[in-house]
């Protein structure tokens, strides 16, 4: 089986939790890399739940390898919940760590069987066990967190072992960002995760209806909305803190793209596919050009950096800028939604109508700075769009948003983007503002693996 294609986890530290996310199909695991906090390999692999095949045409390092069985393990149990990590111990022999922890989870994700999965012309087997800052006892969990050994040979006999601490389950909500949010417009929340919440300060107007009971407020004012929403009516307590890393969009993203934009270290103009092979020269660092296909058209802008998609279709695909990117709409069509990913190192801008599903589930679009949308929702009785909007610094709103899934902003800085001074989403008095009229959607069907204290030990080649 072929795969050029890849989908990333990121790392949290010990005080942060990870916020990533694993898509599953059913018979077929989408496996992701696992970005740590030092210099890592990236992998990638899809593989129906009783594949035992090399994928053919990739030959991937012993630390690659590991990477996506990392990522495979912390994928499952991120579908379980915390009072399942007694059974994932006891699993199989009834002894923790002996390999067949995972060789029998029913998650769409697959199993892990204790013969190992092939993968990248080599092979990756894991075990699990409890971790050490646990309650002393190998045969139950009172944390929710697990240790996780991931042991990986190449297929030129390369050997690594991998170790991780991994905490089970853990979803977010339909708003979710770091710092002081103000949070106002007309908005209908939907869904068992259809709340904000924020690791700040929480300001709301009284437009704000949610079915979901809402954490405690710092301030409701009054707005134009409905005065009898039903946040006013179903306040709840404040929730525990869940800090929102910022993602290394560069390692994390760049490496799944089908399509890389080039805008910086001398590829500036250039349309590279997933290897770096040049497929158009549409410009260079001081001239513009541009890149069309049937229906879509990119065009490179130098002076700010930019990437800008003009077109009412877009092949589909993992779309990644070097700098910053914008999408002028109109843009698919609710029959006919765009099937992309995109990511940028800089800020995201999507103009205009558009109807937007991910191609690496379940990612729209990540920035690594701002996430602007303006314009009206295509799909004026459902939602436009289906899946994950992220930015590492502000999302902004402006216009109609009808979202199936969650807007999440890092909130880590507020500044401007490569290649230009932009800053499309500035911090109003340092608390970021949305205004929002809408709806979004939040089911809790997306899951967060959270992975720390990666260690990786080397073994010589055989």
């Amino acid at each position: 089986m072929e795969y050029n294609g890849k989908v990333c986890f990121s790392e949290e530290s010990h005080e942060q939790g990870m916020e990533s996310f694993l898509a599953s199909r059913a018979g077929v695991i989408t496996l992701a890399c696992l970005t740590i906090a030092v210099v890592i390999g990236i992998s990638v692999l899809v593989v129906t739940a009783s594949s035992d095949r090399i994928i053919r045409g990739a030959s991937l390092s012993a630390d690659e390898i590991a990477d996506a069985g990392m990522s495979h393990a912390a994928g499952i149990l991120a579908t379980l919940n915390e009072s399942d990590a007694d059974d994932v111990l006891l699993a199989g022999d009834g002894i923790p760590g002996t390999g067949d922890e995972l060789a029998a989870v029913s998650a769409d994700l697959g199993p892990i069987p204790a013969r190992g999965v092939r993968f990248g012309g080599g092979l990756y087997r894991v075990s699990v066990t409890d971790d050490a800052g646990d309650d002393g006892n190998d045969y139950s969990d009172n944390n929710g967190v697990l240790l996780v050994t991931v042991h990986a040979v190449s297929r030129v006999r390369e050997s690594v072992s991998h170790e991780a601490e991994v905490r089970i389950g853990g979803a977010y909500p339909a708003i979710l960002t770091n710092g002081p949010l103000k949070l106002s417009g007309t908005l209908d929340f939907f869904g068992d995760l259809g709340y904000p919440h924020t690791n700040g300060l929480l300001l709301i107007g009284d437009g704000i209806c949610t079915e979901s009971p809402v954490e405690d407020v710092s301030e409701v004012w009054q707005t134009n909305g409905s005065p009898d929403c039903t946040l006013l009516k179903s306040l709840g307590t404040k929730r525990a803190l869940a800090p929102v890393p910022a993602v290394d969009v560069s390692k994390e993203f760049r490496p799944m793209a089908t399509v890389i934009l080039g805008a910086d270290d001398g590829r500036e103009g250039l349309v590279m596919d997933t290897d770096g092979g040049l497929i158009h020269r549409a410009g260079s660092a001081r001239s513009r050009g541009s890149w069309s296909r049937p229906g879509s058209r990119w065009e490179w802008d130098p002076g700010t950096g930019t990437w800008r998609h003009y077109g009412p279709e877009i092949p589909e695909g993992s779309y990644h800028s070097d700098g910053n990117m914008e999408i002028v709409g109109p843009l698919g069509t609710a029959a006919s939604p765009a099937r992309i990913t995109l990511s940028a190192e800089g800020f995201i801008a999507i103009t205009g109508i558009a109807n937007m599903r991910p191609y690496r589930e379940p990612y729209i679009a990540m920035a690594g700075t701002d996430l602007s949308l303006s314009g009206t929702a295509m799909n004026h009785e459902g939602y436009s769009f289906h899946g994950v909007l992220r930015a590492n610094d502000q999302t902004g709103i402006t216009g109609t948003l009808r979202l199936a899934g969650s807007l999440i902003s890092s909130n880590h800085g507020d500044d401007g983007s490569p290649g230009c001074s932009c800053n499309p989403v500035p911090l109003v008095d340092g608390i970021q503002e949305l205004v929002i009229d809408g709806m979004i959607l939040n089911e809790g069907g997306f899951r967060q693996p959270r992975i720390r204290n990666h260690q990786k030990k080397k073994k010589p080649a055989r």
